[in-house]
């Protein structure tokens, strides 16, 4: 990515990125954990591409791997990697927010969870008294558990959550914690007349319980195959919102194109990105380029060339007009490496 890519997302109509970081992979050095100065010096840079541009930008913590048996451990270096994040930047305007950790998976309680993102939030504080920090549930951020998370003595915070319900028709393609969601060509909404029959290797497994809920439209909002179980679901974070007085986000959504109508993909897009927006929950897609991106299949995600007007309209996005390519000679010099 390169600062020409942080002005094409900008000029679509979007105004924050999200950078995922996994600060675990450093390897730093017990005791202090010194921030690796490669990521520093790339943070660095997005921050100011994005300051130039207007944008917000957002550091995202991937680590996975919290555990019950081993969060004390985990919650130390998480401690000392956010204080040096916040130290670095707490003079900063507000171009940058701090997401402490992306989905703390379903081997952490809610209780030990709220117990380490407590402790991260103090540690910010102690050096930065300004940037807003996000803190979402345990469980991969499901909103399912986001009343398991504790109201938070810190009122600069947004709570985060993902979207990628129903995972038959988001995942299909793909795979979700080692499932195989190999069902494709699922149609949103449902369609009885389009609906591919079911992938022998499904039979017998919780996918095929998955499968024939979402064919069974008698279910109303409980019926996974359609628009009003998405606004279902939606409705159930802006209750949260409500009840506890507090901003949320949702921190990544979005289809996986393999295997896909265009079509049915965007209006899933739509009716999500659509309610949420009525529900004045802002939101982040999941992707750019690749298999969960704005662009047309395989090609190399070049916003003049390759972006697909249906996906991105469905997201309220503004592309711009395409334009065909032409293979020119180069003249001037260019960087290798940086």
């Amino acid at each position: 990515y390169t600062k020409g890519d942080f002005a094409d997302i900008k000029s679509l109509g979007c105004d924050h990125i999200r950078i995922e970081i996994n600060f675990e992979t450093t390897d730093s050095p017990l005791p202090d954990f010194p921030l690796s100065p490669i990521i520093a010096g790339c943070m660095d840079e997005a921050i100011n591409w994005a300051e130039q541009l207007g944008l917000k930008v957002i550091l995202s913590n991937h680590y996975n791997d919290f555990a019950d048996a081993t969060y004390t451990v985990e919650q130390t270096w998480l401690v000392k990697i956010w204080q040096q994040v916040a130290e670095r930047y707490a003079s900063k305007g507000d171009v940058v927010l701090y997401e402490i950790n992306a989905e703390p998976g379903d081997k952490i309680s809610a209780a030990n969870w709220n117990t380490v993102a407590a402790a991260v939030i103090a540690a910010i504080r102690s050096v930065d008294a300004n940037h807003t920090i996000i803190v979402g549930p345990v469980n991969w951020y499901s909103l399912d558990n986001l009343n398991d998370l504790d109201t938070f003595s810190d009122t600069n915070l947004i709570y985060a959550f993902n979207f990628f319900r129903p995972l038959l028709f988001t995942h299909q393609g793909a795979t979700w914690h080692d499932v195989d969601y190999n069902t494709v060509g699922i149609p949103f909404p449902y369609d009885a007349a389009r609906m591919p029959a079911l992938d022998a290797d499904a039979v017998g497994t919780p996918i095929e319980d998955e499968y024939n809920l979402y064919t069974n439209t008698s279910l109303g909002a409980d019926c996974p195959g359609t628009v009003e179980y998405l606004q279902a679901q939606i409705d159930k974070v802006a209750q949260f919102a409500s009840s506890r007085g507090v901003p949320v986000w949702c921190s990544t959504f979005g289809a996986n194109m393999s295997d896909v109508e265009v079509q049915d993909r965007a209006n899933w897009l739509q009716a999500v990105a659509s309610y949420m927006s009525g529900k004045n929950i802002p939101w982040c897609h999941t992707g750019y380029r690749g298999d969960w991106g704005i662009f047309d299949e395989d090609s190399p995600g070049i916003l003049k060339y390759n972006v697909n007007d249906t996906v991105a309209t469905a997201l309220s996005l503004t592309p711009p007009e395409k334009q065909e390519y032409e293979a020119e000679p180069l003249f001037e010099g260019f960087t290798i490496y940086n």
